[in-house]
């Protein structure tokens, strides 16, 4: 196998785990929207596979994304998983009956995993 056909190949499990990413992202924050005037908070299912996938598939794109780039910054990439490994901890923990101050937490550092995505530069070329 070339060269070239293996980065195609890898540029298009990228795409497919970056959907699947986005996939768990909306189940996230989507179950956490839709308690979001709750008095009582759940972990519920949705946000839990949610912040599953985002832990799975993002460590995949991690790998994905070593194995292709020069310089790729490992800051940004433990930043991440430190924050999903948190949420998920805390869905995790807490699969019935979800205290305010750990459901906004889980809220808030889902929310900071995406400002990170977006606004903090993927290698350090940039």
């Amino acid at each position: 196998m070339t060269s070239a056909r293996k980065g195609a190949i890898v540029e298009i499990l990228k795409t497919v785990f970056v959907f699947i990413h986005l996939l768990g992202l909306a189940a996230l924050i989507g179950g956490g929207f839709a308690q979001w005037n709750a008095s009582a908070k759940l972990a519920s299912p949705t946000m839990l596979w949610g912040a599953r996938v985002q832990l799975i598939s993002g460590l995949i794109l991690w790998g994905l994304v070593e194995s292709t780039e020069q310089g790729v910054y490992h800051a940004k990439f433990a930043v991440k998983l430190v924050a999903t490994g948190i949420v998920v901890g805390i869905l995790e923990s807490s699969r019935r009956s979800l205290p305010n101050p750990p459901f906004w937490m889980a809220m808030g550092l889902s929310v900071l995993s995406v400002a990170v995505a977006l606004f903090w530069a993927t290698s350090a070329a940039h």
